[in-house]
């Protein structure tokens, strides 16, 4: 949720924009990129749900594909902002976190999305899901923390670079190496939320540093590592307090 300013970001291959009062849906394993749209800045409020908990709210446990990267819905907006003023008031001032009430106030703001902005059936944006960029997307999945070069890319698929970028472009809106720093960002904010040491989790995913990783990261989040597993509650392994 866009509060002030816009947000300009990539989605599968295309530059939108966000603007004050729009929502910005990304369906999961969905890579994209986020960054102001002017130099005053913008202000925005997120929430990450789980693949599992969309599909629990689908009566068929079908995960739902939300058809649209930007939406405008006032209303929905107002519900989402809501309960995030909530959740940072409870967070920050009291210790508490969601109890019955702001549990189905969250429930029903995502009921409500879903309704109005997803499908309820497979859908499959680009076909043959064992194409050339699905084998490519398997082997970063793989490895994931590996300094891989696109000449090793081409080596393995057995495809000239350029036209291996291309395709795995076309199908996921960003070139390889993005999409390997994208991933390890994914894959750090739940190292993060289980308190593993941000050096830890920039090592272990195959950044160079921990200053290579909070560049990633503040990137892609809007916050560094510390910031971001204060935020959600992470606790470092072995430390009595979260990370400053």
């Amino acid at each position: 949720m866009v509060e002030t300013g816009a947000e300009r970001f990539m989605h599968r291959g295309s530059h939108l924009l966000a603007h004050q009062g729009d929502l910005s849906l990304v369906n999961p394993d969905v890579v994209h990129t986020g960054e102001p749209a002017s130099p005053a800045g913008y202000v925005y409020r997120a929430f990450y749900p789980q693949a599992s908990f969309l599909q629990n709210i689908d009566p068929q446990g079908t995960l739902p594909y939300l058809r649209y990267p930007v939406v405008h819905d006032p209303e929905l907006v107002q519900r989402f902002l809501h309960i995030h003023q909530e959740l940072t008031r409870r967070f920050l001032h009291s210790g508490r976190r969601v109890d019955l009430g702001l549990e189905t106030a969250l429930l029903e703001a995502f009921h409500l999305l879903l309704h109005r902005h997803a499908e309820r059936k497979a859908h499959h944006p680009f076909p043959g899901s064992h194409s050339v960029a699905r084998q490519v997307q398997d082997f970063l999945e793989a490895h994931l923390q590996d300094p891989v070069r696109l000449e090793t890319l081409a080596q393995v698929f057995q495809m000239h670079p350029v036209v291996l970028v291309r395709v795995f472009k076309r199908q996921f809106g960003l070139p390889p190496h993005a999409y390997q720093n994208q991933r390890r960002i994914d894959r750090s904010r739940s190292m993060l939320r289980q308190g593993r040491a941000v050096a830890e989790t920039a090592l272990e995913l195959g950044f160079f540093d921990q200053s290579h990783f909070t560049k990633h990261f503040r990137r892609v989040m809007g916050v560094t590592p510390g910031v971001y597993q204060k935020a959600v509650g992470g606790w470092q392994t072995g430390s009595n307090r979260p990370i400053p």
